[in-house]
């Protein structure tokens, strides 16, 4: 239902020096996914794609090809990346693309410097910065961009479904291209089922080979024999231990298994310069082992890491696993990974099946689709509107999952909000009254009129409510009387509850809001499903309206009955709840 303007075509010349400074010629499935990213800008509604694709088949090259068309439209960018490691290299490879074409770029992440942010965060407000690259940092940022135009989230898998949705929640037109070479479950599915359009990149760069893979229980000889073999041709090992804890102890067996090897650690509790430099060392061969947890699952492209050994594997997850050993083979050099267990152990059956999975995918390239699917298989898909990424999709199979899922989408679409005008809703049976006291004013004619300019604020929502107060705090140098705050509160009460299509609150008895609504039984179910165990657990629905519960003591019955104010809060945060869930998939009439 949300609309944007088309993107309109980037220039002939801008287009070429674009694609002059990418060394490689596309290959077919990159193309078709930039047919697909410009038919998606072409349309006037906004773009939600998922591209998936192996590490290095290329998907950052056709981002690139989306982010020029909404740069060149004069729209901003913003880049998310989960580590501050694959962020620093975005903010690279962007700058070096976009800066010569004309198109500042700017990078935030928690170790980016207070000067370097409030500049950053200027240039987004005054449009001068067109193109942001950073982690979660960026979202905290997102307010400041003044148009916001794509959204590109690279390692997808790596974010939680509320950091995903933050940046859109704040722009609501903006495009969102995902980039991935497994996809959680649930995004997966709401690929699969047509919720978000979907290009696979399945086509290999020339001369890539696959990855020569190993699954055993931890074997000091094998470890030795792969590291020595990598080493000896010149190459360099990512040596993987998902517990820091056990770092001391994984130095202290390399040193007396292979005393001349030169090893470094990293993990993400190293300080930003201490772990920039251990990498930069890295990339340029002063060592020969880098000791590290799941921190290079992400983006780096370190063409001379050939070999990688990846311990206790029974505590990542299967994309973790698919992302690791896909960090080793980006060249044409014969590349190996060894995944071991502790042999003390006994693994799971859901370890045992994300092994088997892996183990199937080592004679070819370009699994990482059919990896998410087996992913999706194992855990679940997870929920559509909610913010569980797994689910019990193996208890019910899909084909069934998604013939119920259909069902109740068709019955959701039969839901409406009934539509209730701000100055409709009655409050009198709340018994609740809010004023502007004599002593803050000169006259009863100014009063009317701050009455006059708290009831259009009401009107406008949430945000002019809080700028009228802070103006009238301002001008008066104090906190708002009582009487006042009152006032203002009972005016957002008004504008939560026409917002819900509820057109009328009452309360008949000490800790019971009946809330009036011409909304049907099934749309209030609709709403209650999504909202917070708390919320959900106070509301009901009683004869053809919302009730809701509060706990009062016998002791507070009497406190209740004298200070109305406390069930307007208490009401304003169960419609904001409901609020909060329900325009993601209800309409008005």
């Amino acid at each position: 239902m949300i609309t944007r303007p088309a993107y309109p075509p980037v220039g002939a010349e801008l287009a070429k020096s674009f694609e002059a400074a990418f060394p490689y010629p596309l290959t077919g499935d990159q193309r078709l996914a930039v047919q697909d990213l410009e038919a998606d800008m072409d349309r006037d509604s906004p773009m939600d794609r998922l591209v998936i694709g192996d590490v290095g088949f290329g998907k950052t090259e056709v981002a690139m090809y989306a982010v020029l068309r909404a740069l060149a439209a004069g729209r901003q960018v913003a880049v998310l990346a989960p580590t501050t490691v694959l962020a620093k290299q975005h903010a690279k490879l962007f700058s070096e693309r976009f800066t010569p074409l004309g198109f500042p770029c700017a990078s935030l992440t928690r170790y980016t410097s207070a000067g370097e942010r409030r500049a950053a965060v200027e240039g987004l407000a005054s449009g001068r910065v067109r193109l942001v690259t950073g982690t979660h940092a960026l979202l905290s940022e997102a307010g400041a961009a003044r148009d916001l135009g794509l959204l590109v989230v690279d390692e997808e898998q790596r974010f939680g479904v509320r950091h995903k949705e933050a940046i859109q929640e704040l722009h609501s037109r903006v495009d969102v291209l995902t980039l991935s070479a497994t996809p959680i479950p649930r995004t997966l599915h709401m690929a699969l089922a047509g919720f978000r359009d979907t290009s696979i990149i399945a086509t290999p760069p020339p001369g890539r080979r696959p990855i020569d893979t190993q699954l055993c229980p931890f074997d000091e000889q094998e470890l030795v024999r792969a590291v020595s073999a990598e080493v000896a041709r010149g190459g360099q090992v990512f040596y993987v231990v998902p517990r820091i804890e056990a770092f001391s102890a994984k130095l202290e067996r390399l040193a007396r298994l292979m005393p001349t090897l030169r090893v470094k650690s990293a993990h993400g509790r190293m300080a930003a310069a201490t772990l920039e430099d251990v990498f930069d060392t890295f990339a340029d061969a002063q060592f020969d082992l880098l000791l590290c947890t799941t921190i290079v699952e992400a983006g780096l492209d370190l063409p001379r890491v050939n070999t990688i050994v990846i311990e206790d594997v029974n505590l990542l997850g299967l994309s973790s696993l698919y992302q690791l050993r896909g960090r080793v083979g980006r060249s044409t050099i014969q590349a190996h990974a060894l995944l071991m267990w502790d042999p003390s152990i006994t693994l799971t059956d859901e370890s045992m099946q994300r092994l088997d999975a892996i183990r199937e995918s080592c004679g070819m390239l370009g699994q990482g689709f059919r990896i998410a699917e087996r992913d999706m298989a194992i855990r679940g898909v997870g929920a559509v509107f909610g913010d569980k990424q797994s689910g019990d999709l193996a208890g019910v199979g899909v084909d069934l999952y998604l013939e119920m899922l259909y069902e109740q989408l068709a019955g959701v679409e039969t839901q409406r909000l009934p539509g209730v005008v701000w100055d409709e809703v009655d409050l009198g049976p709340l018994g609740v009254h809010g004023a502007v006291p004599p002593a803050m004013v000169a006259s009863p004619a100014e009063a009317a009129r701050l009455v006059a300019r708290c009831a259009e604020a009401g009107r406008e929502g949430p945000a002019a409510l809080k700028s009228l107060l802070r103006a009238v705090e301002e001008a008066t140098g104090a906190a708002l009387p009582r009487p006042l705050h009152a006032l203002l509160r009972i005016n957002l009460l008004r504008w939560c509850a026409a917002e819900m299509g509820v057109h009328g609150l009452s309360s008949p008895a000490p800790g019971l809001l009946l809330l009036h609504s011409d909304m049907s039984e099934g749309t209030f179910e609709c709403i209650a499903s999504l909202l917070p165990e708390t919320e959900r657990g106070a509301l009901s629905w009683q004869a053809g309206q919302l009730a809701l519960r509060v706990s009062v003591l016998p002791s507070e019955q009497a406190a209740w009955a004298r200070q109305p104010d406390m069930l307007v809060e208490r009401a304003i945060v169960a419609l904001q709840a409901m609020q909060a869930v329900a325009p993601k998939f209800l309409k008005y009439v």
